[in-house]
């Protein structure tokens, strides 16, 4: 018993010894802390401090350390601890009750802030700093009520008014940020409701719902990649959640919509287009409300249906991506095609106007104004749609069906009426004239253009079309200004019709 006795005292003597030799001085800790803390190793300077208070828990320097660090990467309620924990060392600590006080301030929390601030005007009544901030936790106070008030009074501009004087004072306070951010969404300012929240999840980092609403926020907006990322950090931190996931599903068969949209515009699959808009994605990026995404569908659909000769519906998706962005200068020429196409032609030459304002050399309206007015004289002259009785976007089946139909009626040897022979035969000759021009790709083109084919002066009542442009319905005889339509000088005009896909 004696023997084991002895070898036991020198096993723990030896044991004492090499923990005394292992054990790091406060020194050592606090070195290896800063040390972390200048190589971004927040988390792991965090650690070496609760390992060095576990090791001396009534080290001061060790609290203010952390304190102050906690402070850095915007935990407040964790500096909080770290003061009350120095107070209770030594409750007449008075600078920690001033940084308390300061803390509890910044997250509204006014009566702690206020006995904390009176305490150390105890402990120290020669500083007058206690009285600048005791004045502004009342002011912030009495703001946040205020506020308050004025938010149940629907007066959001206002309460915003109010909040954001808070948030100077107060800027650790959840409640005062989401209260901001709902005043945004009620105006209508949903980029600043989005700050607001994204600054609410830094002071909660397990608010999932946030998340969420953030997500759904950009989304509103158009702005699917930031949706994204805010949905899939709020799966990162809670893979169940269910409004996470659901959203998640919504944003990526909207953001597959939209890449086929675009890939559709790119290889002019018109058609497609079409089919997907009238599919459903209309209706989808109408119910979130999005101007961003509405424009986008909308532009799509108005030039798809133009390229397609559906004029009706080219015309409904050009208007409304212009009560979208009314300066477009590309949705306003293609309404103006559109126009044309439904015989429209002063609605026609406004759009080409309000064109030229935005965009006073482009080309095209030049051209399209020109072709405006051309179709719009011969309205009133021969028009061989109206003898064939078929729109101007029939196709050449629909146009040879039509001739065929009026053959088999006005032929003299098979006409049955009132018409004289004369009669019936000017009638034949006429539908047999506009067959021949609208049955030919290039005599269309130029009859759709304004010129008429079998007119020897071009449909243009003599001279080169393009020379003078008087007439027009605006100041000087030019509808832009002096010497032409669009500016410049008389004559000499040449034009290039460069029409788009």
């Amino acid at each position: 018993m004696k023997i084991f006795t002895k070898l036991s005292l020198i096993t723990l003597t030896a044991f004492g010894l090499l923990a005394k030799a292992q054990a790091k001085t406060t020194t050592e800790y606090l070195n290896t802390a800063k040390h972390l803390v200048s190589t971004g190793n927040v988390s792991e300077a965090l650690n070496v401090y609760s390992e060095a208070l576990s090791h001396d828990p009534n080290n001061f320097l060790i609290y203010v350390r952390r304190a102050i660090l906690y402070i850095n990467i915007g935990k407040t309620e964790n500096a909080i601890e770290d003061f009350t924990s120095l107070i209770k060392i030594n409750p007449n600590f008075e600078q920690a009750y001033l940084k308390r006080g300061k803390l509890y301030l910044q997250l509204a929390e006014f009566e702690k802030a206020k006995n904390d601030l009176e305490y150390y005007k105890q402990l120290k009544p020669t500083d007058s700093e206690s009285d600048n901030i005791i004045h502004d936790i009342v002011q912030s106070k009495v703001f946040l009520n205020n506020a308050r008030s004025e938010f149940k009074r629907k007066n959001y501009q206002k309460a915003i008014e109010y909040l954001s004087e808070v948030i100077q004072s107060c800027p650790q306070s959840l409640e005062i940020r989401k209260l901001r951010a709902e005043s945004y969404l009620n105006i209508n300012e949903t980029e600043m409701a989005i700050g607001d929240y994204s600054r609410a999840v830094k002071l909660q980092p397990d608010n999932t719902d946030l998340l969420v609403k953030i997500g759904e926020l950009h989304m509103a907006i158009g702005e699917i990649d930031s949706s994204l990322s805010e949905v899939k950090e709020c799966l990162r931190r809670d893979p169940e959640h269910k409004q996470c996931k659901a959203l998640f599903k919504k944003i990526k068969k909207l953001d597959r919509s939209l890449k086929y949209i675009d890939t559709s515009m790119s290889n002019k699959r018109w058609a497609d287009i079409i089919d997907k808009v009238n599919g459903g994605l209309a209706s989808e990026v109408e119910a979130l409300g999005s101007n961003n995404l509405k424009y986008k569908v909308y532009f799509a659909a108005c030039k798809a249906n133009l390229r397609l000769k559906k004029a009706e519906a080219a015309k409904g998706y050009c208007t409304k991506g212009l009560d979208i962005k009314n300066q477009d200068v590309e949705l306003l020429i293609n309404r103006a095609e559109a126009f044309m196409l439904l015989e429209e032609y002063d609605a026609a030459l406004r759009d080409y106007s309000t064109a030229h304002e935005y965009s006073p050399q482009d080309q095209r309206i030049i051209e399209g104004y020109q072709k405006a007015q051309r179709l719009q004289k011969m309205a009133s002259r021969k028009d061989y749609y109206k003898v064939l009785g078929v729109k101007k976007t029939a196709t050449k089946r629909e146009i040879k069906k039509a001739y065929r139909k009026l053959a088999q009626i006005y032929h003299p040897d098979k006409y049955h009426g009132d018409m004289t022979k004369e009669q019936v035969e000017n009638k034949m000759s006429e539908i047999n004239e506009a067959y021949e021009v609208l049955s030919n790709d290039e005599t269309r083109e130029r009859f759709d253009n304004g010129e008429d084919p079998n007119d020897p002066t071009g449909g243009q009542g003599g001279g080169n079309p393009f020379a003078g442009f008087g007439g027009f319905p605006f100041g000087n005889g030019f509808p832009f200004g002096n010497g032409g339509p669009f500016g410049g000088s008389n004559g000499g005009f040449q034009f290039t019709y460069n029409f788009r896909e």
